[in-house]
């Protein structure tokens, strides 16, 4: 994410099969929010902004 920051992958998926990120830094204090990775790659808060929202689901 730049600056010391970074996107740690929360183990396992949610119910919708998305991916959960936490932000951490080794310096310095960071938001404490589930985070998703969108399809450019850049990550949001916005689960609906997330790539995996995108993906067609088999249940």
């Amino acid at each position: 994410m730049g600056n010391g920051v970074y996107a740690v992958p929360i183990e396992g998926v949610d119910e919708d099969g998305c991916q959960r990120y936490r932000l951490w830094a080794a310096d310095r204090m960071v938001i404490q929010a589930i985070h998703y990775r969108k399809a450019d790659g850049s990550f949001s808060m916005n689960k609906n902004e997330a790539a995996c929202m995108a993906a067609p689901k088999s249940r």
